[in-house]
């Protein structure tokens, strides 16, 4: 009731504890963790809603990207980088997370040539001299 003189209490789910309500209790559900380690779908949604807005900020790209890598969905980041060719044609940027997603798929001669045309269309991109690095690694 409304402005009422009757009282409601809610019943207490959790008793405090000497440290506080939540002490002891933000550490995982019967079905996922609450503060995952890995990178979360939430963070991939951000990163993909981003570039949805602006498929011209290669930064989103990159932060796509490294989830997808991080997470070990191999597939879905080299996807991405065909992607990625879609969007940035003719520049070394897409090859370089095309390079750098065959080098995770363990595809290394691909990798090395992919980047080596990168480095032909931009050889001031420095993901792509990171990735054949890596690659030579």
């Amino acid at each position: 009731m409304l402005g009422g003189s009757a009282k409601r209490e809610c019943p207490v789910l959790v008793k405090p504890g000497p440290r506080g309500i939540f002490a002891g209790i933000m550490r995982t559900t019967s079905s996922f963790e609450i503060f995952p380690d890995e990178p979360s779908e939430r963070e991939l949604a951000r990163a993909r809603g981003v570039m949805e807005r602006q498929p011209g900020l290669r930064s989103s790209w990159t932060e796509c990207f490294d989830l997808l890598r991080s997470a070990g969905q191999l597939s879905k980041a080299l996807s991405l980088a065909l992607e990625a060719e879609g969007v940035f044609s003719t520049e070394a940027f897409p090859l370089a997370l095309k390079g750098a997603a065959l080098i995770e798929q363990d595809r290394i001669p691909d990798a090395i040539e992919v980047l080596e045309v990168a480095v032909e269309r931009d050889p001031n991109l420095a993901l792509t001299w990171h990735e054949l690095g890596y690659a030579a690694y």
